[in-house]
């Protein structure tokens, strides 16, 4: 039983000698309940009753409601079972109306109601929620805070190396250096004048050895496709060679003849 004092309920057990109070096991609580929209022709004890029975197991009703002086709504008690979900509304057939008449049930008051245990009191449900919102709010705290202390690290950082402050000289890598060499050119002895004749008499055989084989080149010259014209290429090599060899070639000192008799008549 359910007791309204100065707007607070009492629930109220029968005492046996076993009696042990155990809010976790309520199964059963009895609460006042509004019904709207009930017909004129159900505002009889047997009507209230069957009205009271969709909702739970009726028990009472109040005093205005049994002598129909407020038809607004009508007060009745009811036992509610933890086991069935709470009732909202419900229809009702009437004979004034071919259709159903819905009703709707509002309760004074609404006990906590537990799905899992099937008891009144708590909500182990709601517990879980409660537990996972404390969670979530820790880990967003604990983000926030790694947040603040990454922005203070990052501050203090970028004064370090502000413009105004001298930043750490930065060592050169070091780098390596070939060592380059100069090669110089190495100094040749004059040629005496029996070197110069023989390497003259070698230049003039290399001349005749290369106008043979140029000669004997031109013989047979290749034979150009159709549509081309023929070009000198190899005469123009050949010159060209021929005009190196001769630049290569140093020059020779030819003494004048009789030029020691020409000294001694002068002399004489």
């Amino acid at each position: 039983m359910v007791l309204d004092v100065r707007g607070k309920n009492i629930i109220l057990q029968k005492w046996t000698p076993k009696f042990q109070f155990d809010r976790s096991k309520i199964s059963t609580l009895s609460v006042w309940i509004r019904l709207k929209g009930l017909p004129l022709p159900l505002w009889t004890k047997q009507g209230l009753s069957m009205a009271a029975s969709m909702v739970g197991k009726p028990q009472s009703c109040d005093d205005q409601t049994i002598n129909c002086r407020r038809l607004d709504y009508a007060r009745l008690c009811v036992e509610l079972d933890a086991s069935f979900p709470f009732i909202h509304h419900f229809e009702v057939e009437s004979p004034l109306t071919e259709e159903p008449v819905r009703v709707t049930v509002e309760y004074e008051w609404k006990p906590a109601r537990c799905e899992t245990c099937r008891s009144f009191g708590h909500n182990c449900r709601h517990q879980e929620l409660e537990t996972a919102r404390e969670e979530k709010r820790e880990t967003e705290d604990k983000h926030r805070r790694e947040e603040r202390t990454m922005q203070r690290e990052g501050k203090q950082l970028a004064r370090d190396v502000s413009p105004g402050r001298c930043a750490p000289p930065i060592e050169p890598c070091p780098i390596r250096q070939q060592d380059s060499t100069i090669k110089h050119p190495i100094p040749t002895k004059p040629m005496s004048e029996s070197s110069k004749q023989s390497g003259a008499g070698t230049s003039g055989l290399i001349r005749d050895s290369k106008f043979s084989h140029d000669t004997l080149d031109n013989t047979n010259p290749p034979q150009p496709p159709d549509g081309e014209e023929v070009t000198s290429t190899q005469g123009e090599s050949s010159s060209t060679s021929r005009k190196d060899e001769d630049d290569r070639m140093p020059p020779v000192d030819r003494k004048k003849k009789g030029g020691r008799k020409r000294r001694e008549a002068r002399g004489l």
